[in-house]
């Protein structure tokens, strides 16, 4: 017989080499020869100081100019312009993996570039890992990758790493990468208030966040293990107009970028990392309460339990504790008792094993159903619950609330501020938000 306990109800450092990549496409720096000074050959002193400093005008002069050039071209940069390095697991590795664009250009040391006149091309020549990275770009900006059916564009510069087994990172500028992030983590046809501020939310995430994928140099993924990112495709007009309205603006917090998360659902509290807040109206009603997985159940057999716990043998569940939960009600740690021992899991470890079975958050409760020994499961939100709550930012931008992107960030983000990067990429001053303000 399957035991239940009862509980009381209460969850960029990116390369410099690529930057310049896309830098060179603005402008073009002029390539100086040796600046070694030439040697005295005159048969006066005056002479030699007049050869002297004719060559070193001749030799110093154009690159100092082209030097102030390139300065000024970065000045003249669009606000958050550093590229931001997205490792491509959709594709897995290189191999197999075709280009093609228009213009199609490759380049094998970050600096010269010379024409595919093919217009397409394998990644790699079958059989033959490569030795250095290789770049790839095209004139007007967008390339294609083709591994079977599978078919992507992508803005940018395509990376393919050295080695046996190599990796794919796109280069990309921010504010262009944020515009396949928004549509692809949040239906376009939600309110543009909550579109912004889901881009906001996500430009500070992939600049808070740090390297998460240093391996392969890359700064996030295209999954969800970072920030779902599906190329040119996803993009749409009212997500592009998110993005456009927001441009440049980060959440702050002790004078760094907030690492901002977001789940789907918070289940009308947030996660002790935001605080453990109510996301409810006075009457109770949570403003996600219109999300799909908001109220959700699972009945999950004794077999699949332990199946998702990987063990294949017949057997039986005889116990489920839970050991802890946190002040939002989350489960914290959870232990399974079956026939063949036990396992204690944390709220993240329950729902990565059990969420194929049915689980869609920790902030849920167990019973047993007397009849069949099935685990009964039932709960409330979807995913982590920190940070933005999609559905409930959803919620707070309709009728009658009307909330602007600043209030809603102001209610998941008590304790940041806001503030737009200059032209080099850095965050200018701070800003408080502010929680009263309503959409115009």
């Amino acid at each position: 017989m399957l035991l239940l306990e009862m509980e009381r109800l209460w969850y960029n450092p990116s390369g410099f080499g690529a930057w310049l990549s896309l830098v060179e496409r603005s402008f073009r720096v002029r390539e100086v020869g040796s600046s070694n000074l030439p040697a005295p050959m005159s048969s006066s002193l005056r002479a030699v100081r007049q050869e002297s400093f004719t060559r070193l005008r001749t030799r110093l002069i154009p690159p100092v100019l082209c030097l102030a050039a390139a300065l000024m071209a970065v000045c003249r940069l669009p606000v958050g312009a550093a590229p931001v390095r997205v490792l491509l697991t959709a594709f897995g590795s290189a191999e197999g993996v075709s280009i093609s664009a228009a213009s199609l250009e490759i380049s094998t040391d970050g600096k010269a570039w010379r024409a595919l006149q093919s217009g397409s091309a394998p990644l790699i020549d079958p059989g033959r890992a490569p030795s250095s990275p290789v770049l790839f770009r095209s004139a007007d900006g967008t390339v294609t990758l083709t591994r079977g059916p599978l078919t992507r564009s992508y803005r940018g510069i395509i990376e393919v790493s050295a080695g046996p087994s190599p990796s794919l990172v796109n280069v990309v500028e921010l504010e262009d990468y944020l515009r396949s992030v928004v549509p692809s983590e949040m239906p376009s046809s939600w309110p543009v208030e909550a579109l912004k501020a889901q881009a906001v939310a996500a430009r500070s995430y992939a600049l808070g966040t740090g390297p998460r994928h240093r391996a392969q140099r890359a700064d996030v993924c295209d999954a969800t293990h970072c920030q779902v990112y599906r190329g040119t495709a996803s993009e749409t007009p009212a997500t592009d107009r998110a993005v456009l309205e927001t441009r440049g603006m980060v959440l702050m917090r002790q004078g760094r970028i907030v690492a901002a998360q977001f789940c789907a659902d918070c289940g009308g509290v947030a996660a002790p990392a935001s605080g453990s807040r109510a996301d409810a109206l006075e009457d109770g009603t949570h403003f996600c309460e219109s999300g799909p997985s908001h109220r959700w159940s699972a009945r999950i057999s004794q077999q699949t339990m332990l199946r998702a716990l990987g063990e294949e043998r017949p057997g039986a569940v005889r116990r489920i504790r839970i050991e802890a939960r946190d002040e939002s009600g989350r489960i914290t740690s959870l232990t399974i008792e079956h026939d063949f021992g036990s396992v204690t899991l944390t709220g993240p470890e329950m729902r990565a094993k059990l969420g194929p079975a049915g689980i869609r958050s920790a902030l849920c409760w167990f019973e047993a159903d007397p009849d069949t020994g099935d685990i009964l499961v039932s709960g409330l939100g979807y995913g982590h619950g920190a940070g933005l709550c999609q559905w409930g930012a959803r919620g707070r931008a309709l009728p009658p609330h009307g909330h602007d992107f600043r209030a809603i960030l102001a209610h998941y983000f008590p304790e940041a501020g806001l503030a737009t990067l200059d032209a080099s990429g850095r965050p200018g001053s701070t800003e408080p938000l502010s929680g009263s303000q309503r959409a115009p």
